[in-house]
């Protein structure tokens, strides 16, 4: 709540960065097929912290195959909801 709008901003954008890492090979062939489980895995890893992301970066096979029953601590929506609580406007990253 204390970072202004290019902090918020800068967060979002390399939240989603660190996680579109994951969406590629070899990661893709080791997560659930399903519609957004790809995504849901890779946001989830980045929730986890510098170190559990690194982890999984160095041994791509300790991705987890699915989010499922790990609890549903993803913070890919925290950023934009802050934003515009704070701002009155919606972050638009693109």
């Amino acid at each position: 709540m204390r970072l202004g709008k290019g902090q918020l901003r800068g967060f979002q954008e390399e939240f989603l960065d660190l996680s579109g890492e994951l969406t590629v090979p070899p990661f893709d062939s080791l997560v659930e097929e399903s519609e957004d489980g790809l995504t849901d895995v890779a946001e989830w890893v980045v929730s986890q912290g510098k170190e559990f992301y690194r982890g999984v970066l160095r041994n791509p096979a300790s991705i987890p195959h699915t989010v499922e029953g790990k609890g549903r601590e993803i913070l890919s929506g925290v950023a934009p909801l802050v934003y515009e609580e704070l701002f009155g406007e919606p972050l638009d990253i693109g």
